[in-house]
């Protein structure tokens, strides 16, 4: 029969056992009126195993990078040892955002220095969550084709927006288009696994 000294130790670990677990999950999830919603890091890592997933079930050679500053999230090898990055951005807003300067897109927040990044062997996969039960979107697009995109679109919001200054603001939006009025690229269909290079793929 257990001691009464060895039953309050017994309480006290699980105790502290129960508060490390909420804990650990606190910063994983949080209610948004009835629905649980993930937070920005617990995103950002579905995101980039949903696409590394993608990956192999198309044949590509892939691994993915760990750490909480990483410069790329996913490695592509090719047979040739050429290797590409793959940067992956994923958003939890599974709705459209529509503006009156923009129309309606898929939005996604970058910032400055991807005005300046043009890297051939750079690819971006944009990545929308829809909750547990349905498929992300994804969308591929290149470097340079971001960067030209940004560095555009941010200079139209400086001449709508003059009290800006100059438009040094560290945040830029990078836009899918879902329709002939908005001012993403577009069509969304255009921005699908085939923009990554061919050569990649494993034969089969």
């Amino acid at each position: 029969m257990m001691s009464k000294r060895d039953s309050e130790d017994l309480e006290k670990r699980e105790s502290k056992h129960k508060n490390l677990h909420t804990q650990s999950n606190v910063s994983s999830i949080f209610m948004v009126g009835d629905k649980v919603t993930l937070d920005r890091y617990s995103a950002a890592m579905a995101g980039e195993f949903f696409v590394l997933a993608q990956l192999f079930l198309r044949g590509y050679d892939a691994a993915l990078t760990y750490g909480h500053a990483k410069s790329v999230d996913i490695l592509l090898y090719t047979k040739s040892e050429r290797t590409y990055r793959l940067e992956v951005k994923t958003t939890r807003m599974a709705e459209p955002e529509t503006t009156k300067l923009y129309g309606n897109n898929y939005e996604w927040r970058m910032s400055s220095k991807h005005e300046t990044i043009k890297d051939p062997n750079l690819f971006y996969c944009f990545v929308r969550l829809h909750g547990t039960d349905r498929m992300p979107l994804f969308f591929i697009v290149e470097s340079k084709k971001v960067a030209n995109y940004l560095k555009r679109e941010h200079q139209r919001w400086i001449r709508t927006n003059p009290k800006t200054r100059g438009g040094s603001e560290k945040y830029r939006n990078f836009r899918i288009g879902l329709d002939e009025g908005s001012h993403g690229l577009r069509p969304p269909e255009k921005y699908g696994w085939d923009n990554l290079p061919g050569s990649l793929k494993k034969s089969s």
